[in-house]
């Protein structure tokens, strides 16, 4: 297999692979805040 052809694709995994990380982490730690806002919110109203 070439070089450039090996590299390329190794970037492209990459950078997928990581852009779909931070898709997913960000989506996670947003439903973790607005959970964890939510609970200390009806903690506090009581």
């Amino acid at each position: 297999m070439p070089k450039f052809l090996k590299r390329k694709w190794v970037k492209q995994a990459i950078m997928s692979l990581s852009s779909k990380r931070d898709d997913y982490c960000g989506k996670c730690s947003q439903i973790l805040t607005t959970i964890s806002e939510g609970l200390t919110y009806s903690a506090c109203a009581k």
